[in-house]
């Protein structure tokens, strides 16, 4: 695939280099390790710098310096058991791409975002993600981490939306920079599951980026996630939002980015008064009432009643 197709009205740049890494991947594929390695940093990581360096793709843990190479050599040997999923991924951005674009417009006729949004091979730190390349923020997705999570069951369309949507709710209304709690993590993530499951109501939980294990132990822990988390609406600590929504949480008694369930529970009620379209510009004291009030109601107790 040289890159994506056109898609009509779109404000946004498309930019693949998935073209490169097949090329790299028809050069390489069933070459020793050393090899591989080589040609990958020659061929794909030389012709797209922009992508390959630390801001973007990050360190693979600790406190070690940046290594490419390091990263190669832990991504490369398990990359044969994903190629089939990747094809079929990169065949789904080339034929339907115009398709997600175009019912995610129909849904957010107002969508104006500009900026870049990059197909690529992420050596597993993304599967979609918001970086900043080349000075500019931009959107990314990794089909080889979207192949790892999803296996054959990966499309790319709910993550597509889900991302997009980020996109467009921080382009007509950004969160607070200032903001340390958790209501807006809580609101955001939760509203883009919300956004991904309207616009692709057949889609896995798995494919809405949470879990059926995330969404039977989030059900089973509601009213005690909902408990703890009413206090974090008004201040919050890193190690929270950690364990609400990353996939690094420590925590072993509730699942990681469990917040993504429980915002995507709190969006479902909150949308039964309101509009998306007014879901979208919610935000200030609204917000906080309407979340808050929500999650009192989850945990069992009255809005209102201290936290």
């Amino acid at each position: 695939m040289d890159s994506p197709p056109s898609v009509p009205d779109r404000s946004y740049t498309l930019v693949s280099t998935l073209k490169t890494f097949w090329t790299f991947w028809e050069a390489a594929e069933g070459k020793d390790l050393d090899k591989q390695v080589e040609q990958f940093q020659s061929m794909v990581a030389r012709a797209h710098p922009e992508i390959y360096q630390e801001k973007v793709i990050g360190r693979s843990g600790g406190t070690e310096p940046f290594s490419l190479d390091k990263r190669l050599r832990e991504w490369l040997p398990d990359l044969p058991g994903r190629i089939g999923t990747m094809r079929k991924l990169t065949e789904e951005i080339a034929f339907n791409l115009r398709n997600f674009d175009r019912t995610f417009r129909q849904a957010f006729p107002s969508f104006s975002w500009q900026g870049k949004v990059y197909f690529t091979v992420s050596v597993d730190a993304f599967d979609g993600a918001v970086r900043r390349v080349n000075g500019e923020m931009a959107l990314l997705f990794g089909i080889d981490k979207i192949a790892k999570l999803h296996g054959s069951g990966a499309s790319l369309e709910p993550l597509f939306h889900h991302e997009l949507f980020h996109m467009h709710h921080g382009h007509v209304n950004p969160s607070p920079m200032d903001d340390r709690t958790l209501l807006y993590p809580l609101w955001n993530e939760g509203l883009a599951v919300f956004v991904a499951k309207k616009l692709n109501p057949d889609a896995t939980w798995g494919q809405l980026v949470l879990s059926d294990d995330m969404v039977r132990q989030g059900t089973q822990q509601l009213p005690s996630l909902a408990k703890e988390l009413r206090p974090h609406l008004k201040g919050s600590t890193e190690a929270s939002y950690r364990d609400f929504f990353l996939g690094a949480g420590k925590r072993q008694d509730i699942p990681n980015r469990v917040g993504y369930f429980v915002g995507f529970r709190v969006v479902q009620e909150v949308a039964k008064e309101r509009s998306l379209a007014q879901l979208v510009r919610l935000r200030g004291k609204a917000l906080f009432d309407a979340v808050d009030g929500v999650l009192a109601r989850f945990a069992g107790v009255p809005q209102g009643v201290a936290r």
